[in-house]
């Protein structure tokens, strides 16, 4: 089996990367996501089935999430398949974000501003950890955000008033400023994680060249 590639030790690494950090994250954002909800349904802006289905849909999805990190930290060759690891993996946060996003269409109910800015207090919340925990791997990010805050988003400029034109204009401005802080943060990584493996292989080619002298000297 041919040895691979420096980028695919690169992407396999970000792959790595973003498997271990992510658990933390989703246990997180599920228990957040049940008091905001809850919080909701309390005030009788939504029905409590509402809010059950919804955990329920967040939990189920953290859950299988979980088995997919599992399968992978038992995986015989990560690296020679990283591609396939990665796209189970930006599969699991579309799956996240989707159904965060849809759910927010049911936990933000129209003239209520108030619960909407406190589902929205949540989604960004959740998008900063987000960041942190994907940023690694781009495309694992956009796979996220893309359905969990331009669902919502686009639902805030439907409402067609000042305020909320406002608000979510505000909330792009935002996610561009974090879109733009993953990226720098996913160059970093890269740059830091070729590094470390250029360094590991001079290493390696000096022990044994080492190795190759002192035979040649016996």
């Amino acid at each position: 089996m041919p040895a691979p590639s420096p980028l695919d030790r690169i992407r396999a690494e970000q792959i790595r990367s973003v498997y271990h950090v992510s658990p933390p994250g989703l246990i997180v954002a599920t228990i957040s996501s049940a008091i905001f909800a809850s919080i909701v349904a309390a005030s009788g802006a939504v029905s409590w089935h509402v809010v059950f289905i919804f955990i329920t849909a967040q939990t189920s999805q953290v859950v299988l999430r979980h088995l997919v990190r599992r399968a992978y930290l038992r995986a015989a060759d990560p690296v020679g398949e990283w591609r396939r690891w990665a796209l189970y993996f930006c599969i699991g946060t579309l799956i996240g974000g989707l159904v965060i996003g849809i759910a927010s269409l049911w936990l933000m109910p129209a003239g209520r501003l108030d619960m909407q800015l406190l589902i929205w207090a949540l989604i960004c919340g959740i998008v900063c950890g987000a960041v942190t925990a994907y940023g690694a791997y781009l495309p694992s990010l956009f796979a996220s955000l893309v359905p969990m805050v331009g669902i919502p988003l686009v639902w805030m400029i439907m409402q067609a008033d000042w305020q909320h034109y406002a608000i979510a204009l505000s909330i792009f401005a935002w996610l561009v400023a974090n879109v733009e802080q993953a990226r720098r943060y996913s160059a970093t990584i890269q740059e830091t994680v070729r590094l470390r493996f250029q360094n590991e292989d001079l290493v390696a080619d000096l022990r044994r060249e080492k190795a190759i002298a002192e035979e040649a000297s016996v």
